[in-house]
């Protein structure tokens, strides 16, 4: 492309000088009208503009834009090498272990009926030493809980009265907020914070509105010393705000 453009211009400058050089040739280029002087000159003032115009764009291009065998080649990293799920993670890691020595939980969850249920004996063994927890989940008076757990209404009724209670129970224990938001979170968060911040790390599912909403979404995990983490942190900070005080009592619509 950049030869082309070369080409015009070369040949705008010779019609501007008024001769062409082929070889040790030199062919003179005669008009005897004024008027054809004046558009054979603007056609070569046409053709060394658009040609040396052209040429440079082409170059900054290429420069910029390099041809794809010379391109670096994005390595694409298989998803399994970083997701997994809530079932294969236990394997390796119970939730005993993932919460060992926290001084402090930030969870947040549609419902949180799963870690509620499953872990409210650790749960309650963290609060009566002395960790601090703090719950955030979907306010079931809102409008957006009509379509959690796509679309399954008692579904999610039965699991948000479960999880309740379960709030109800652990509240006892210690040193327990709870708060409830009007919109659904766009992920779960388990935040884990210990004594040494090397240690601290989020864990964090992702939701999906219908095509998995079991235990099978896709879960990944992100520490403190991560920039990752910073966003997910403010994330979280930013709900907790912006949510409501919630005693986890039962409300009209979810008895």
């Amino acid at each position: 492309m950049a030869s082309i453009f070369t080409i015009l211009a070369v040949i705008g400058v010779a019609i501007l000088i008024g001769e062409v050089s082929i070889g040790e040739k030199h062919y003179g280029i005669i008009l005897s009208s004024g008027a054809w002087r004046v558009v054979v000159k603007l056609l070569g003032t046409l053709f060394a503009i658009v040609g040396l115009v052209g040429a440079l764009v082409a170059a900054v291009s290429q420069r910029s834009f390099p041809p794809s065998s010379t391109r670096l080649k994005v390595e694409a990293v298989p998803a399994a090498s970083f997701f997994t799920t809530v079932e294969e993670r236990s394997i390796t890691t119970t939730f005993g272990d993932m919460v060992n020595d926290a001084q402090r939980l930030d969870l947040l969850a549609t419902t949180a009926v799963n870690l509620l249920s499953s872990y409210q004996r650790e749960l309650d063994v963290l609060l009566r030493r002395g960790c601090k927890i703090r719950m955030m989940f979907l306010d079931p008076k809102s409008e957006a809980s009509k379509i959690a757990y796509g679309g399954q209404q008692e579904k999610y009724r039965q699991n948000i009265e479960r999880a309740l209670g379960v709030m109800r129970e652990l509240k006892q224990r210690g040193d327990m907020e709870i708060k409830s938001l009007q919109h659904a979170p766009t992920t779960s968060m388990i935040f884990v914070y210990k004594r040494s911040g090397d240690e601290s790390f989020v864990q964090v599912q992702l939701y999906f509105l219908r095509a998995a909403i079991g235990a099978d979404r896709p879960v990944f995990c992100v520490t403190e010393c991560d920039r990752w983490f910073q966003i997910f942190q403010r994330e979280y900070d930013d709900l907790w705000r912006s949510g409501s005080d919630h005693n986890a009592e039962p409300r009209a619509g979810c008895s």
